[in-house]
């Protein structure tokens, strides 16, 4: 990182070109009527950390320069004026409507808002309004493609449609570790 600049990354390879602008994206796990801590209604019964940011996180491909932070909103307070240039969140039913107004928040102050999870995958038509682009399916694949988009240029001057990331397999999987091996 650049000392007088740390959003700044130092030109790779050509010593001559110009800096890239780092990208910071922040990962938000909205709260909702069931989450953990002040006051969900399984405050005590859910003792285990919910693996979707970490995952997404682990996931961000090594090759681009990203400042990323991982939000939970069920333990922590999301502040809507951070200074991030992508908003990832995963949505669940339950979070919904907590999820939407956060995109409403964040979309006001021009930060580009995407939406995946179990919610997007099976209602997109009710996310996509919410939403720059939408992630539909397992992350895996779709994820780390859709950084690869964003990171060089401003993805969202190319369409007025909210855009979307599929997951590639037209195979519909009963379980992600079915013993059997079927799919």
């Amino acid at each position: 990182m650049s000392p007088e600049r740390p959003d700044v990354a130092p030109p790779r390879g050509d010593v001559t070109a110009e800096p890239t602008r780092r990208l910071r994206v922040a990962l938000i796990s909205p709260k909702g009527p069931l989450y953990r801590h002040r006051g969900g209604i399984f405050g005590q019964s859910l003792r285990y950390m919910p693996l979707t940011l970490p995952t997404l996180a682990a996931l961000v491909p090594d090759e681009l320069d990203i400042a990323l932070t991982c939000l939970d909103e069920g333990v922590q307070d999301v502040d809507t004026d951070m200074d991030v240039d992508l908003v990832g969140m995963t949505v669940i039913t339950g979070t919904a409507p907590r999820a939407y107004a956060l995109a409403a928040a964040f979309r006001a102050r021009g930060v580009a808002v995407v939406l995946g999870g179990p919610h997007v995958t099976l209602a997109p038509e009710d996310a996509a309004p919410h939403a720059d682009a939408i992630v539909v399916g397992y992350a895996e694949e779709s994820w780390p493609r859709l950084l690869r988009d964003v990171a060089p240029a401003d993805w969202r001057r190319a369409t007025t449609r909210p855009r979307t990331w599929t997951w590639p397999s037209r195979r519909c999987r009963t379980a992600r570790c079915c013993r059997a091996g079927a799919t």
